[in-house]
């Protein structure tokens, strides 16, 4: 009977039915055949059944002068030197389309444990710290009747690790396009994003945070890092930056415990424990003209660079920190109310003294907000994103400086 060098164990059916026809050699270690091994155990074989890590180049086809096929178990045929093979009269073949709903089925195993947080619920239930049931406690996002858009994602092996050449999601409202690597030992994801939103509020929706924004041109980009496989995203061990820009948008009223992070935003809690002189600015839903925003992440923990929102009824800023795992804050927040609040005080000034009056107006186009600065609010933001605590905090008056702008 020919002879036939199998290069990794085959399941048992296949095998006994090639050993019904061939002398079949089997190469049992965990790993691939070595090189030097496959081109001395390959010498006298007459087939050849081997794998997409199997390099099977000139000097392995020069070792076997009485090769005739080389059978390659996998969709692809990239690991063999197909013109040199060609050239010595061997045949080539491979199993198209044999992983197409294997791969489906992991690619479903995986939208699933992303959306549910399959893998980091498990990852919980191991180390012990599973407390219990909570209503909005590891809710995850329903994935039925969601449109996503396209998605797309091309990845290939890279030694041990897998590199991620590229990932996206297109609707109509928005395109997510990143890139990363999964190392194998010890497990890691390293991604970069970029997230370019036309309509932020339509992109909230689709992927299952609705009535939380409306419209909103939105760029958010960065990179991100943590410990496990990609479909894990775990918080704890969280590490990067993030940047943000949103123009043209409205914070809509949003109910506790939806959308927490968009919530800290909003700034819907500052009214519902503070008497302010402008409750309904954000009760009922912040419209705001720019956001611009910047961020580390270590180890779980936002500190943010920058945060800065202009509306018309009022500019904010905010600086501080939030735990991301943990769902807890401390934050320092600043409300000026805007010109157009300023020109309101003028005015009431006007009534009571004119003369005062006219002088405020002036000094109000003149000067940087002088009367929003004076009738400014600061509060510090504590608690849980469920549950902020909010005090209002007493900051010196800032000296106003001259400028020529609007």
């Amino acid at each position: 009977m020919p002879s036939v060098l199998v290069t990794r164990r085959l399941p048992s059916s296949v095998l006994s039915r090639l050993q019904s026809v061939a002398d079949v050699d089997v190469h049992r270690g965990e790993g691939p055949i070595a090189p030097d091994e496959l081109r001395r155990r390959i010498a006298d074989t007459a087939g050849l059944v081997c794998f997409s890590t199997d390099a099977i180049d000139r000097t392995v086809l020069e070792a076997a002068p009485q090769l005739k096929v080389v059978a390659n178990v996998a969709v692809g045929y990239d690991n063999i030197d197909v013109a040199q093979a060609r050239s010595r009269g061997v045949i080539v073949s491979n199993t198209p389309d044999v992983l197409t709903e294997s791969v489906a089925d992991f690619t479903w195993g995986l939208i699933l444990a992303i959306t549910r947080r399959l893998s980091e619920g498990e990852r919980v239930v191991r180390a012990g710290k599973w407390g219990g049931w909570a209503l909005d406690y590891m809710l995850g996002m329903e994935l039925r009747g969601k449109q996503l858009g396209r998605v797309e994602l091309v990845a290939r092996p890279d030694g041990d690790n897998w590199r991620i050449e590229s990932a996206s999601m297109v609707n109509s409202e928005a395109t997510l396009t990143g890139s990363g690597m999964w190392y194998a030992t010890p497990s890691r994801t390293n991604v970069q994003f970029d997230l370019q939103a036309g309509d932020t509020g339509g992109f909230l929706a689709r992927v299952g945070y609705p009535d939380l924004v409306k419209g909103a041109r939105t760029r958010m980009r960065g990179t991100l890092a943590w410990q496990g496989d990609p479909s894990t995203f775990d918080l704890p061990t969280l590490t990067g930056e993030l940047e943000m820009q949103s123009n043209d948008g409205q914070f809509l009223e949003i109910e506790p415990g939806v959308g927490k992070l968009i919530s800290l935003m909003s700034l819907q809690a500052l009214p519902k424990r503070i008497t302010l002189d402008f409750r309904d600015v954000f009760s009922k839903g912040f419209q705001f003209d720019r956001i611009a925003s910047s961020a580390q992440v270590q180890t779980g923990v936002m500190k943010l660079q920058e945060f800065r929102m202009r509306g018309s009824a009022a500019d904010v800023e905010m600086k501080g920190e939030t735990d991301l795992a943990r769902e807890t804050q401390n934050l320092q927040v600043r409300v000026v109310p805007s010109l157009a609040l300023g020109d309101t005080a003028a005015i009431g000034i006007g009534i009571v003294n004119p003369v005062a009056g006219v002088a405020a107006a002036i000094a109000q186009r003149l000067l940087k907000n002088p009367l929003g600065h004076i009738f400014s609010f600061d509060y510090s933001v504590g608690g849980t994103w469920g549950d902020p605590k909010v005090a209002k905090i007493a900051v010196p008056p800032v000296e106003p400086s001259l400028t020529t702008g609007q």
